[in-house]
């Protein structure tokens, strides 16, 4: 059985065999559309409306910003812990230069820096 959602926008999605198909004044099944548009205002009752989504509450939009932050310094911290593994290796061989052990202390500044962000990001909440 084909089930039919009607939009808010007057268009109409048919459901056939599990799969959705939209209906649309200009879309490949144009011919069908006014015919169902009849069928929508003749009998209404026997369509599902389909209404858009709630937009989402300014709480949810600051908890998503809050983990796209949280994603983006996690992110740069595995790019600082990659860019440290060479020199940390030629420190610990015995074999590191002065440029590499400033270089690593940069890093280490950086990732700091990003775990005082992390930390209120996720314990503060910020």
């Amino acid at each position: 059985m084909n089930k039919i959602k009607h939009r808010q926008n007057d268009t109409f999605v048919i459901e056939h065999d599990g799969n959705p198909y939209h209906l649309t004044p200009t879309c490949g099944q144009k011919e069908m559309y006014p015919e169902i548009l009849q069928q929508y205002k003749d009998n209404p009752d026997g369509f599902e409306e389909e209404y858009p989504p709630e937009p989402p509450s300014q709480e949810t939009i600051q908890e998503r910003e809050r983990q796209v932050s949280i994603n983006r310094i996690q992110t740069e911290l595995n790019k600082i812990d990659a860019k440290s593994i060479r020199a940390l290796r030629a420190i610990s061989g015995g074999m590191g230069t002065d440029e590499e052990i400033q270089r690593l202390a940069e890093l280490e500044r950086q990732a700091k820096e990003l775990r005082v962000e992390l930390i209120e990001k996720t314990v503060v909440g910020g």
